[in-house]
């Protein structure tokens, strides 16, 4: 089912159903949908939200697995994010250790997908015996930092493809310096940073500098930071600038040390440059950027991370020169746009990273 979550591709919602742990948990907008779909469903056979589920417009606590719903991502031939159980959490009691088993065995069989999977219920989930998928991302979404002390800790602990804390609703302000890597490499650490402001009918305000704290930190950890929602004069604003910038980076599975996921078409078709840092030569050649003269090209790069006019340049005008011929270039460094150095927001540049 396709998703209106900026993050994400696909929704896929193997169980439904759920209950609320904490302050996040207050104004949930799965509850407020399932309640919707309780109305819209009433009396038609196979139903799967009922009173069992939602009853007088509050979860009941109780959750319905639903293996008919297994094979759906096999039916997904090209490939997409999947945001899993939006509508209940996959590590909630009531779901079986054996059908958790079977999502993942899911999961695993289709490493065409990447599967996010976001839980308030961390312990459970670093207590089970989960494999380690390259493609499955687990997260936990913590609304405060009371919230990040009791679920970072379960979650460095479970074994994952790549780990992310999902800020959403961001109720207070928070430090995850602990959390994020440093430069000794000890210790499992958060992959990406996801922020965001609550929605809807009482929704709770979210101070931006909060979120700009987030983003510090996560900038200066060569985090990819994704800020999802925000108020802007008032107005719920999707994908909102901050300081100028759209901040929508999602990690990389490379391993070149210090590599930022940056989606390179939707940077060049703006004309901004500041998001460019720490962008790996394997993400350069794919994605269009120039390591020669450090520009955008909407054709293709050479395989050697080399635009045509500079190849042509290095061989003296001849295109039927060997385009993969030996330049002087790093693949394993990141790529720093040149002169300046990193271009950075003027909040990081005059305030530094976040204490």
């Amino acid at each position: 089912m396709s998703t209106k979550i900026d993050w994400a591709d696909e929704v896929w919602n193997p169980t439904v159903g759920c209950e609320k742990v904490s302050l996040g948990c207050a104004h949930c907008y799965a509850e407020k949908w399932a309640a919707r779909m309780v109305g819209m469903q009433a009396g038609k056979p196979g139903a799967v939200y009922n009173s069992d589920i939602v009853y007088g417009g509050r979860w009941t606590g109780n959750v319905k697995c639903l293996p008919e719903r297994l094979d759906v991502p096999a039916r997904w031939k090209t490939p997409r994010k999947i945001f899993v159980d939006s509508m209940s959490d996959l590590f909630h009691p009531a779901v079986p250790d054996a059908f958790i088993t079977k999502v993942f065995k899911v999961m695993e069989d289709n490493p065409q997908h990447t599967f996010m999977v976001v839980t308030k219920r961390a312990q459970r989930m670093a207590l089970l015996d989960l494999p380690e998928l390259p493609n499955v991302w687990l997260g936990v979404s913590v609304e405060n930092q009371a919230a990040a002390e009791a679920r970072l800790p379960w979650l460095m602990m479970t074994p994952a493809g790549m780990r992310f804390v999902s800020c959403e609703p961001l109720l207070g302000p928070l430090d995850l310096q602990f959390w994020m890597p440093s430069e000794d490499g000890v210790g499992n650490k958060l992959d990406w940073v996801i922020a965001g402001c609550e929605s809807g009918p009482g929704a709770r305000e979210m101070d931006i500098e909060w979120v700009r704290s987030l983003r510090d930190q996560a900038f200066h950890a060569s985090v990819p930071f994704f800020l999802k929602q925000m108020k802007v004069a008032g107005k719920l604003v999707k994908m909102p600038r901050l300081d100028g910038t759209i901040w929508d980076e999602f990690p990389c599975r490379c391993e070149h040390a210090g590599c930022r996921r940056v989606d390179a078409t939707e940077y060049m078709l703006r004309g901004e440059e500041d998001v460019i840092s720490h962008l790996c030569a394997e993400h350069a050649r794919a994605e269009g950027y120039c390591l020669s003269c450090h520009e955008w090209f909407t054709e293709e790069t050479w395989e050697t991370g080399i635009c045509r006019e500079c190849t042509e340049q290095f061989n003296g005008g001849d295109e039927d020169d060997d385009p993969e011929a030996e330049y002087p270039y790093d693949w394993d460094e990141p790529v720093v746009p040149p002169d300046d150095g990193l271009l950075l927001p003027d909040s990081i540049v005059e305030q530094g990273p976040a204490e």
